[in-house]
């Protein structure tokens, strides 16, 4: 699905990202962790584009398509191929309603159809009935489940959330457990995921990548993700 190789990445003189290998396989939710400030939304708005990559190779892979350079794609070209992200802020429009939000979302895609995809409303029911309710209105959980909706509209294969959970009561992250269980079980859906909550990582992750200064430390299983190997690289 997603290949990356050697990425290093810069903030003026300050070197960020540290020749990072990355391997996504498709279908599965792989967590990306680490203390504040190694490196984990860079290299999340690497993938995205929101950050340029100074050096390295991301490559987009798909069964019975060539490689695509995804560091020659501009943003919108890496929608387009299926990457959808999601963002700690919550970047909505406010004063429009749940399914404007949802329309808008869909008019980045390609899609002949302006209908919302049956699985939205089926992983999200309470945004049904409040449909016709202006964003701003929701409570800052149904905010959050607004967001993934909203990046489900493009339909895409590859879905990045940057730490869901933050902020958020024990049973919305259970309940948000239970629909990224879904999405990448039930749908299919490759999940990239920046968390800090170890049980909730332990839960929902198939595999783990530990950041530390912008390097890749460890990676493997997440049966693998123990105390003594967090706690090598992760300040308690």
């Amino acid at each position: 699905m997603l290949s990356l190789r050697a990425v290093n990445q810069f903030y003026g003189t300050s070197h960020i990202l540290w020749d990072l290998d990355l391997e996504l396989t498709p279908g599965e939710c792989t967590c990306i962790i680490g203390a504040p400030g190694m490196g984990k939304t860079t290299l999340v708005n690497c993938i995205t584009g929101y950050l340029p990559v100074q050096s390295g190779s991301i490559t987009w892979l798909e069964a019975g398509q060539p490689p695509r350079d995804l560091l020659t794609q501009p943003i919108e070209g890496r929608t387009a191929l299926g990457i959808s992200y999601v963002a700690q802020d919550r970047r909505m429009f406010c004063q429009l309603s749940v399914e404007a939000n949802l329309q808008i979302a869909r008019l980045a895609t390609q899609a002949s159809s302006r209908s919302i995809p049956g699985m939205v409303y089926e992983l999200f029911p309470e945004l049904y009935s409040l449909r016709h309710v202006r964003g701003a209105e929701l409570s800052g959980e149904l905010q959050q489940q607004l967001l993934l909706a909203r990046a489900l509209m493009t339909e895409p294969k590859l879905l990045i959330l940057d730490e869901p959970t933050l902020g958020s009561g024990q049973r919305f992250i259970s309940e948000l457990g239970n629909t990224i269980r879904r999405m990448s079980r039930d749908f299919g859906l490759t999940i990239l995921l920046v968390e800090q909550r170890l049980s909730f990582i332990r839960r929902v992750a198939d595999r783990f990548c530990v950041l530390h200064r912008g390097r890749n430390v460890a990676q493997g299983n997440v049966a693998l993700l123990d105390d003594k190997l967090l706690s090598s690289w992760i300040d308690p």
